[in-house]
């Protein structure tokens, strides 16, 4: 007779986390719930990938009761509960419930990382708020916290939303006084922000930028390059 081994929480948490990975957020809820009929007792990291699997589906509200159901365990919220929830909020576009919860972040002073603002900024940037964006931007560089190619690329799209064509440029000057290395997401949002406002010649001189950079054009980027083509008429 095989005796049945017994999982423990540490198994039910890297099942867990591959649901995450595949935003199948309702076989992670089942996995979690499964924890406590095996008599285990869940952890950060099973409420945090959870959480995740429900971000990653575009299941906010399902993030946000796990957050309560992990504060009525008392399991200490930490800075990737915090990025995740903020990161699922904003994927929604609820900039707002984002907001709030980057205030409860630091009044419980959990440490901010490049990823939290990253996820704030472009919780922002969904709801096309834009100069709060920017306000974020300059407290994470006052925090310490470098800009990565991740904030700058989500600030450019901002700019390319708003129509601010000129702005997205300054960012990437900013970006490249920061030595933060421009990728094909960064000319795309540029290329199309420039375009939109007519910028024709700017386009074609990013797209030259862009090969320069050994970065392949896509789709993206020919329609974008048309796009102010036909504008100029």
């Amino acid at each position: 007779r095989v005796a049945r081994v017994r999982p423990t929480t540490s198994t039910f948490n890297t099942l867990i986390s591959a649901c995450a990975r595949d935003a199948a957020w309702a076989q992670a809820l089942a996995f979690l719930k499964q924890i406590e009929e095996e008599g285990l007792t869940p952890d950060e990291w099973s409420y945090n990938a959870a959480m995740d699997a429900c971000a990653k589906a575009h299941q906010w509200e399902e993030a946000l009761r796990l957050y309560e159901d992990m504060q009525r365990a008392r399991i200490a919220p930490t800075t990737v509960t915090y990025t995740t929830l903020i990161n699922a909020c904003g994927r929604a576009g609820e900039w707002e419930h984002a907001m709030q919860l980057f205030e409860q972040m630091k009044a419980a002073g959990i440490k901010r990382n490049e990823w939290t603002y990253s996820a704030l900024i472009n919780a922002c940037s969904k709801g096309k708020q834009l100069p709060l964006a920017l306000e974020l931007h300059r407290s994470m560089l006052d925090e310490g916290i470098p800009s990565n190619t991740v904030t700058f690329n989500i600030l450019i799209g901002a700019c390319e939303k708003c129509l601010e064509w000129k702005l997205a440029l300054q960012i990437y000057e900013d970006m490249k006084a920061a030595e933060v290395e421009p990728d094909d997401h960064t000319y795309n949002a540029l290329i199309s922000a420039c375009s939109q406002g007519g910028q024709v010649e700017t386009s074609m001189k990013l797209f030259e930028e862009m090969k320069e950079a050994g970065l392949c054009a896509n789709t993206r980027t020919y329609a974008a390059l048309m796009k102010g083509a036909r504008l100029m008429g």
